[in-house]
């Protein structure tokens, strides 16, 4: 027994001394937990264990390689400060430019909806929301741990292994309840063209020894069931050190070269580990609409939608105009069906996996097939609604609030040239909206998020044409002084914070019964 007390004496020893190398895991100060957060994310990626949905039935990895040296993030009181001077709370949104650029760090930003912006539990709620979108517009699966898309700094941000501290603050929007802007500031860029951090064969996140490759005092982080310590579940498998900076004065190896040895260093991995899996590598873009009111009770299912933007179609002069100012009654049965006919065509087409996920050039492929996308039927009721609002010709670009029409998705477009017959203004509208696919690729969870909304060209247009719970819709074109106002009403709504635009997997996979053309028939 003596000597058993001994045994344990020298472990604590060593135990102690271990710690050394890692400080105590600090926080970030009120509670909002986005360091824990945050280092959730990278964990993933060093274990390669990242969330995603299935596709065809079977999980989808974040990656093949994890990594033996990626570093938890810590807080740091400065950052906090970085992120609290950047955000303008007059116009809920990042200051310009020349401030962001005046403190030389990569920060990230989103704008969420909540009930009530002074709530500490709800703005909570509001931090994992932001930080769970800038993790999705991650292209996945990563091929390799090469920054090459732009459009996936939020996460690169998040994940870059020389990084080690971050930062946090929100405010609520001035004039708004229930807004909240948030930013998190971190303390190295990213560069493009480089590693986001050094790739190994892995599957249980860190050692030792890579840890040591990247800091010369660091150490590995490891699960101890004889502790009562809620921060390891988010920080076993990452590295820690005392260290602020990786740099020439704490580094070891920090290049890409070390990135490449580290690869062929570990020799335990094996055929299926090596196999790069067919990935739909696709990137989200970011934000620029309101979202609508949602309630953030945490056991809720009910997540923040957004609101639709518009998109101005091409114009056509080869017919006679058929609507007066504000009129209404130019909808035919014809009409009716080229509008349905049009939808289903470009549904049956996504959900066979024969979409382009952005733009030919920018070699993304096609979005991946459908499993639950429904088939749509015409509602007059729908159409009704939608020609009450046109014909009050409201102010361009003629969208209404979500409060007018809830349960109810809208997009909008104006066609410039008034004398464009109706049939031929509700084409144009319908091809202008499917169309912004090939301008803004969607995200690999084909996920609606706030990062993708608020992104240049962000093709919401598109996504509530594509959303596989909308089973209805009725059109509408009203002849107002700017143009012809083309809106169509969709029942169940689309663009949902959160909510996957339609479910990955083999087309008609999730169909309850009948399955035409890749569409599931709808409910009644």
């Amino acid at each position: 027994m003596r000597h058993l007390s001994t045994w344990l004496l020298l472990l604590s020893s060593c135990v102690s001394l271990s710690i050394e190398k890692c400080p105590d895991y600090e926080m970030d100060t009120d509670g909002y937990n986005y360091v824990e957060l945050h280092n959730d994310i990278r964990q993933g990626v060093a274990k390669r264990s990242f969330p995603y949905p299935q596709k065809d039935g079977v999980e989808i990895e974040y990656s093949k390689k994890g990594t033996k040296s990626l570093f938890r993030l810590t807080y740091s009181s400065v950052l906090e400060g970085i992120a609290m001077a950047v955000i303008d709370e007059e116009k809920c949104k990042l200051k310009n430019q020349e401030v962001q650029d005046a403190y030389n760090k990569p920060i990230n930003f989103a704008r969420q909806r909540v009930n009530n912006n002074q709530n500490k539990k709800q703005v909570a709620q509001a931090y994992q929301w932001a930080i769970e979108d800038w993790r999705d517009t991650a292209t996945l699966p990563l091929t390799d741990a090469i920054y090459n898309d732009d459009g996936m700094k939020p996460f690169a941000n998040m994940i870059y292994y020389k990084s080690l501290q971050v930062g946090c603050s929100h405010s609520p929007c001035v004039g708004s309840t229930d807004k909240v802007a948030i930013a998190c500031v971190y303390s190295e860029f990213p560069k493009v063209g480089e590693p986001l951090y050094l790739e190994n064969s892995t599957k249980t996140g860190c050692t030792k020894k890579w840890c040591k490759e990247i800091v010369s005092d660091a150490d590995c982080l490891k699960y101890d069931s004889t502790k009562d310590d809620a921060s390891q579940e988010d920080t076993a498998g990452l590295c820690c050190t005392a260290a602020e900076k990786i740099d020439e004065t704490t580094t070891m190896k920090v290049t890409t070269t070390a990135a490449q040895t580290s690869t062929q260093a570990d020799t335990t991995t094996s055929a299926a580990e090596t196999t790069t899996p067919a990935a739909e590598t696709t990137t989200p873009a970011a934000e620029t609409t309101t979202p609508a009111a949602e309630t953030t009770t945490p056991a809720a299912e009910t997540t923040t939608p957004a609101a639709e933007t518009t998109t101005p179609a091409q114009t056509s002069s080869t017919a006679q105009p058929t609507t007066t100012q504000g009129s209404s009654g130019c909808m035919t049965e014809d009409i009716r069906t080229q509008v349905i006919t049009s939808f289903n065509e470009k549904r049956s087409s996504l959900a066979k996996g024969e979409v382009q996920n952005g733009p030919a050039s920018a070699g993304k492929g096609k979005l991946s097939p459908a499993q639950n996308m429904y088939e749509m039927s015409y509602d007059t009721e729908l159409e009704n609604e939608a020609q009450t609002w046109v014909s009050t010709c409201p102010p361009s670009p003629g969208k209404s609030e979500l409060s007018t029409r809830v349960g109810h998705g809208e997009t909008t477009t104006i066609i410039g040239d008034k004398t464009t017959s109706c049939a031929d203004s509700i084409k144009q509208a319908l091809e202008a909206w499917w169309n912004e696919i090939e301008k803004k690729a969607l995200n690999s969870a084909v996920k609606y998020t706030q990062v993708l909304e608020q992104s240049a060209n962000a093709p919401t247009n598109f996504t509530q044409m594509a959303w596989a719970a909308s089973y209805k819709v009725g059109c509408a074109v009203g002849n107002c002084e700017y143009g012809n106002l083309v809106v169509c009403r969709y029942y169940v709504r689309g663009n949902i914070y959160s909510e996957y635009i339609y479910r990955i997997g083999t087309t008609c996979g999730a169909c309850s019964s009948k399955c035409t053309n890749g569409l599931c028939k709808a409910p009644s």
